[in-house]
């Protein structure tokens, strides 16, 4: 699966099928942006979800996503996506996997040998997905909702950081080289900032933000910047007006004067 949400290859149980976890890829990825939101690069996540749990990896633009039920080996699979993870970005290195789609480049490229596997295909679930509880015959209401609701633990989503058995795995601070926003737009959602160092200041706030509010935090973010911009790309002058604008979203005075001090504080 890419970063966009577009679906490249599934090797998934037939309850699960195209359609299914391609609407379900939708909604992991906005779990995703939350996630890098507020803690920014990231190599691997899982979310657990009324009959099984999603294990999420990503190696540069694409995400390898396992999908199993309850009796999952946690272990197995953990090393097992790591091994996967690894061979596809030695694939993208070497020009053998297209960092923005599963496409094949030279035919002389090393192809992705996953774990315990001689083919190039991904591994079977281990184990293999229980038969589905009846209800989640119909649609994705299952899946979709915890991951929409973001079924994770406190303490991955809140401001006490990372716990051990988080299920979380950072490796870094930024999570994509041309920003969050972006000079063409945020998002495509129409509101636009005029240089890097503007957007560099958005996602420096953006984080700021969610570390005392939650996810919400880049919906906040938008809403501030169309209030203070007026249509306008937004600017580095502006941000002590959007900073006094988003704080009146944070109740408590401690966390309010540390998002202050986050929000304005000069980039690295």
């Amino acid at each position: 699966m890419e970063l966009s949400g577009e679906l490249r290859y599934h090797q998934a149980h037939a309850i699960y099928d195209e359609a299914l976890l391609t609407e379900v890829g939708q909604t992991l990825i906005q779990a995703v942006e939350s996630l890098e939101l507020q803690h920014g690069d990231w190599t691997s996540f899982d979310v657990e979800f009324a009959d099984g749990r999603v294990l999420v990896g990503r190696a540069d633009r694409l995400l390898v996503v396992l999908l199993a039920g309850e009796d999952l080996n946690t272990s197995f699979a953990n090393v097992a996506m790591r091994v996967a993870l690894g061979k596809i970005k030695k694939a993208i290195a070497s020009g053998g996997l297209d960092a923005s789609g599963l496409s094949v480049g030279a035919s002389s490229a090393a192809p992705v040998m996953f774990p315990q596997m001689g083919q190039t295909q991904p591994p079977p679930m281990p184990p293999p997905l229980p038969p589905p509880l009846p209800h989640a015959m119909s649609g994705s209401a299952g899946l979709d909702s915890a991951i929409a609701n973001l079924s994770l633990n406190n303490s991955i989503l809140g401001a006490s950081g990372l716990g051990a058995g988080s299920g979380l795995t950072w490796t870094g601070s930024n999570p994509n080289a041309s920003g969050m926003f972006g000079t063409s737009g945020l998002g495509g959602s129409g509101v636009a900032v005029a240089d890097s160092q503007s957007n560099d200041a958005l996602t420096r706030c953006s984080r700021a933000l969610a570390r005392a509010v939650g996810p919400m935090a880049k919906v906040f973010v938008k809403e501030g910047v169309r209030r203070i911009a007026q249509g306008a790309p937004f600017t580095l002058r502006m941000l002590p007006a959007l900073v006094a604008d988003l704080e009146q979203q944070i109740s408590d005075t401690d966390d309010r004067n540390e998002f202050r001090k986050s929000a304005l504080q000069s980039g690295k």
